[in-house]
């Protein structure tokens, strides 16, 4: 079960970056150009938040069946000062969880937005900055998909 949760969890994420980045792409390009802010906006932007927390709970579900995490919280002194095991047990999780809020309150703050302008102002600060801490806390070198 672990294994399969890993592997889906691990392709999930090209989904949630693909979205996350076209997403961004027409935000910012909204911004620019001081677009309306259209229902397909409003659309895509759900889908990528929607997307990101199906991300999470699968995340979630990962933490609480994975070999790593237990060793780490039942595991001598040496084993939780263990880089890679550190990461997944504290930094990746509460880095995805900051991300997951950061876009949670854009998109709602956007939605009471009144003015376009504002409305993608609000996702453009808050879709950027949770992606950044997304990318920064993706385990590149870690991933089995990775190891050349």
């Amino acid at each position: 079960m672990y294994e399969i949760e890993l592997l889906i969890h691990s392709w999930l994420r090209w989904i949630v970056l693909f979205a996350l980045f076209t997403n961004l792409y027409f935000i910012y390009q909204g911004y620019a150009k001081e677009k309306v802010f259209s229902k397909a906006d409003k659309i895509s932007s759900m889908i990528s938040v929607a997307l990101v927390h199906t991300q999470f709970i699968l995340g979630a579900a990962l933490y609480y069946h994975s070999p790593v995490i237990d060793a780490y919280f039942n595991g001598s002194k040496e084993l939780i000062e263990e880089k890679a095991i550190r990461f997944f047990a504290l930094e990746h999780s509460m880095t995805m969880l900051l991300a997951v809020i950061l876009l949670t309150i854009g998109f709602s703050v956007s939605k009471r937005k009144k003015e376009s302008k504002q409305k993608f102002k609000f996702l453009l600060i808050f879709y950027t900055s949770a992606l950044v801490l997304i990318l920064v806390s993706i385990p590149w070198k870690l991933s089995p998909l990775f190891r050349f």
